[in-house]
Order: C-alpha cells, then structure tokens, then sequence
C-alpha cells in the first residue's frame, strides 16, 4: 500500500529537549505569530510552577490561575 504511514516513535519523556524542539518552530514560524506562552511544572505536594513569556503585561491573566488550579486538583487526584 503506497498511502500507508509509518508513525515515528518518539519519546516525550526529555522535557528540556522537547521545549527546545518547541522553540526552533515557534522560531521558524511554524506556530505562527507566537506572542505569549505559559508553561506549568507540576510541583509535588505544592502548586504547579508557571512561567508566563509574551505580550501579557500586569496581573496573571485568569484563565493562567485557573489552569493552574486545575493542575494542581487533577495531580492530587490522580495520584492518590
């Protein structure tokens, strides 16, 4: 079959390496026009860390605070 695509395995388990990855598309443009970005690492026992980058100035934007409650609820949850 000529349509048929192999699917690369890839592991997801470098995380230095995949944010890397991330930003050589988001510099290549492949994203598009990128102007903010939000990454969050989940903390044991503790609140997520969060690192805002961009165009959004003051105040953490509420849907970040959401997302990080939601992280943070979702962790303790399933790892009980």
């Amino acid at each position: 079959m000529s349509n048929v695509v192999e699917i690369k395995r890839q592991s997801l388990r470098n995380v230095p390496e995949k944010l890397r990855e991330l930003a050589s598309a988001i510099e290549g443009g492949q994203h598009g026009d990128v102007t903010s970005a939000l990454v969050l690492i989940p903390v044991e026992g503790d609140v997520p860390m969060a690192f805002g980058f961009g165009d959004q100035d003051g105040e953490c934007h509420p849907v970040v605070v959401c997302e990080m409650a939601k992280v943070w609820f979702v962790t303790r949850k399933v790892t009980r």
